[in-house]
């Protein structure tokens, strides 16, 4: 199945905002229990190809994932060569802001208006909204 990127809207037919009902009755899904630290739960649908995280109290949906493919602009987004992604958004690297984070054992750069996480060897490891 292939995962369409909405930019600030959603992925595949899942929209941010939207109450997780509406694809939980649709969808066979994984259900995953944030701590109780967390504001979130978890729901994986398509065997795991989209992770989308759901605010504990109003079961709307406030971040949606992937790390095996994600489509924009006819483009599989997951490792694709960062370079390759700015020359799609007409952005240099410069223009962007980012974080450095731990994802397991890979240190990765999260650049906060795009929803994408860099692995040090420059690939796109994962979207997320």
């Amino acid at each position: 199945m292939k995962i369409n990127l909405e930019p600030n809207i959603g992925m595949a037919n899942f929209i941010l905002g939207q109450n997780i009902e509406n694809y939980t009755t649709m969808y066979n899904f994984n259900f995953i229990r944030g701590d109780t630290n967390d504001n979130w739960d978890e729901y994986n649908f398509f065997d795991e190809l989209l992770e989308v995280y759901v605010d504990k109290k109003t079961k709307l949906i406030e971040s949606i994932a992937s790390r095996f493919n994600c489509i924009y602009k006819g483009i599989n987004l997951i490792n694709l060569d960062f370079d390759n992604f700015l020359n799609i958004i007409k952005k240099k690297v410069g223009d962007l802001e980012k974080d450095e984070i731990w994802v397991g054992e890979m240190n990765c750069k999260m650049f906060m208006r795009y929803p994408i996480w860099v692995y040090k060897f420059g690939l796109i490891v994962k979207i997320k909204l």
